[in-house]
């Protein structure tokens, strides 16, 4: 077999070993995910929520409502006073005039003197059309919060809402860690 065959070959071998690697690697990694389950100590004193991998964190999700005939709306979450919250994920599902057919979300808070500000966008679904416009998206975002800090969530159209309010709910999820 000439050289040159067989640097072919061994180039195939080695592309099909890092192909298989490839393949495999991710399903470890997913496996080393926490996962809260639940588990309780009696049944009748349950211990809901409770991660086994990070026995200090505990579930967290947070609602809130917003709603404006103007062209931005906000609510306002008031993290637990000895609570270190961390949101994994914000779910928004907002309803505006049918003019509008784009609509900016932003969460919003500031942790250990830092502002920061996470963005997603919606296009209307078409669920409510001819009357309405709809609007919903989910993201996933990492925010550390502080206890006793402010969380904002705050939906914008660029159009006037004047025939519907705009009004919705942001939804956001993580977990929390109690301070002592």
């Amino acid at each position: 077999m000439k050289p040159l065959t067989k640097l072919g070959y061994l180039a195939a071998a080695c592309a099909l070993l890092v192909t298989t690697f490839a393949m495999i690697g991710p399903r470890a990694v997913r496996a080393a995910v926490a996962t809260l389950v639940e588990v309780s100590n009696t049944t009748a004193n349950p211990i809901p929520n409770k991660n086994v991998d990070e026995p200090a964190r505990h579930a967290w999700t947070a609602l809130c409502e917003v709603g404006s005939a103007g062209t931005s709306a906000s609510c306002t979450i008031t993290t637990p006073n000895n609570e270190e919250v961390v949101v994994q994920a914000e779910t928004y599902s907002v309803g505006a005039d049918r003019a509008n057919t784009y609509m900016l979300f932003s969460s919003s808070a500031t942790t250990a003197g830092s502002p920061f500000v996470v963005y997603a966008q919606a296009v209307d679904n078409d669920l409510s059309q001819p009357d309405n416009s709809y609007f919903a998206n989910t993201a996933s975002a990492t925010m550390y919060l502080d206890p006793n800090s402010a969380l904002v969530c705050t939906a914008r159209t660029k159009g006037l809402n004047v025939n519907r309010e705009l009004n919705g709910t942001c939804l956001y999820s993580g977990y929390y860690v109690t301070l002592p």
